[in-house]
């Protein structure tokens, strides 16, 4: 296919395609001489020959943060790959296609507890079940219990033994990322033994969380060294962004992405990438462009809903939950600035709100749900992610002592209550750098309500 569309455009005489050309080529021929190596497939060694071949998919599209990936002709994505491992035979299915939907969801909490029966009932099979599936079940049954010490221990050790399952390395990394863990990020890391351009990337998430940990002069170097290999990768492009915004390089960020614009759309990463632009227009002063690169580039794939149902894919049910999160904290930072966008903007997430709203997965998502049901205004919404909230903090010890305070505070900022939203807000501000999840930069949005509330509250502290 590759060579075809080359010697087409070719004899077309579209030279000035002669770059897109190269990468293609240049893609082609790395397939061919080290296919072993563009895809891994020796990621689960343990796992019966074809579910093991789609997992190694399903674990590059997830570590590469990539939207598809053609093998042997035939365009693998999220969707058909996990429709495969359901069509496998019984005994080449083992229990990896239930592992695998519920990494997926891994923060659906409501979704995991449908398959407690069947995690135990696998877990007591001890004929069936292999090493690799047992560490994955017991850290499931763990995160089920709320014990999410422990299903971090049993990913742990999983990594120990199979230290090149990245599948597994990006669901540790990202549940360590939303709990607020940042040391967690670079151990899962450090724990992975990785070749190639898995190990490129891995430098780019490594780079990431030495960001997160403060560790610029390390950061820099294996950042730099994973733009050299992947310089298209959206999550390269990410990391990237990250660093240039912890040093305040405004402009630098805006001229970075500006040259990347033509790739942004083609990875899993693109609206939340965009988001990164919007933030550093707004930090340049340029709300107008952050609100129009809203509208155009975020706000519009909003269409994606539409194709949500109850059996929706990761991507399309996580690019959901990313896009609540990027457009409240967006849409209120503006409003912080003093550029009000339209109530239709709040308005147009009313459905997601109503979907999401009896689900908890972390902290840090609940938080944006929150800012969106709240300005979005309908009093009997309000009232079920109150009820919704107080009723999950009886089984969670971190809404428990944090989650309800923090929705109350940001009811009272939204309702102009402002002495009880900053009282509350203030009280929180040592849990949101231990505890509350997300980057840095997906914090600045809490530090502006709780700066904006003690501003208009008159408080000195």
């Amino acid at each position: 296919m590759e060579i075809r569309l080359i010697v087409r455009h070719l004899l077309m005489g579209n030279y000035l395609h002669l770059r897109s050309l190269y990468h293609i080529a240049n893609n082609y021929i790395f397939r061919m001489t080290s296919s072993v190596h563009y895809i891994d497939f020796n990621l689960s060694p343990c796992l019966p020959k074809e579910a093991n071949k789609i997992y190694a998919i399903l674990s590059y599209l997830d570590w590469f943060a990539e939207l598809s990936v053609t093998v042997d002709g035939f365009e693998w994505t999220r969707e058909n790959a996990k429709a495969k491992l359901y069509e496998l035979n019984p005994e080449e299915q083992t229990i990896v296609p239930l592992i695998v939907e519920i990494a997926t969801y891994i923060t659906e909490q409501r979704i995991l507890s449908e398959h407690v029966d069947t995690l135990r009932k696998h877990i007591n099979s001890t004929e069936s079940i292999s090493e690799w599936e047992s560490n994955w079940v017991k850290a499931l049954l763990a995160l089920a219990d709320d014990d999410l010490y422990s299903f971090k221990s049993h990913l742990e050790n999983h990594l120990a033994v199979f230290n090149s399952d990245v599948l597994t390395a990006v669901v540790l990394f990202f549940m360590n990322f939303y709990s607020g863990d940042s040391f967690g990020l670079k151990s899962t890391l450090s724990a992975l033994h990785l070749k190639d351009h898995y190990l490129s990337m891995c430098d780019a998430y490594l780079g990431f969380s030495m960001i997160e940990l403060g560790q610029l002069d390390e950061a820099e170097p294996l950042l730099l060294k994973s733009r050299s290999s992947l310089p298209d990768n959206g999550w390269v492009i990410h990391a990237w962004i990250h660093f240039l915004d912890y040093y305040g390089r405004t402009h630098e960020g805006i001229t970075y992405l500006r040259k990347m614009e033509p790739v942004l759309s083609k990875s899993a990463m693109r609206c939340h990438n965009q988001w990164h632009w919007a933030l550093f227009e707004i930090t340049a002063g340029d709300h107008g462009s952050a609100m129009l690169r809203y509208e155009e580039q975020i706000a519009n794939s909003g269409s994606l809903r539409f194709l949500i149902d109850d059996s929706a894919s990761l991507l399309m049910t996580l690019e959901l939950r990313f896009l609540i999160d990027d457009s409240a904290s967006l849409l209120m930072t503006l409003e912080i600035e003093g550029y009000s966008p339209t109530q239709n903007f709040w308005n147009m997430f009313e459905d997601d709100v109503k979907r999401f709203c009896n689900s908890h997965p972390f902290i840090f998502h609940d938080f944006h749900l929150w800012l969106a049901c709240f300005k979005i205004g309908d009093q009997s919404l309000i009232s079920q992610a109150i009820d919704s909230t107080t009723d999950f903090s009886t089984i969670s010890s971190i809404y428990k002592r944090h989650g309800v305070s923090l929705c109350k505070a940001l009811l009272a900022f939204i309702k102009n209550d402002i002495a009880t939203a900053s009282d509350l807000l203030f009280s929180l501000k040592g849990f949101i750098n231990q505890g509350y999840g997300g980057s840095v930069a997906q914090r600045q949005i809490f530090w502006k309500l709780l700066c904006k509330s003690l501003s208009l509250s008159n408080r000195k502290e």
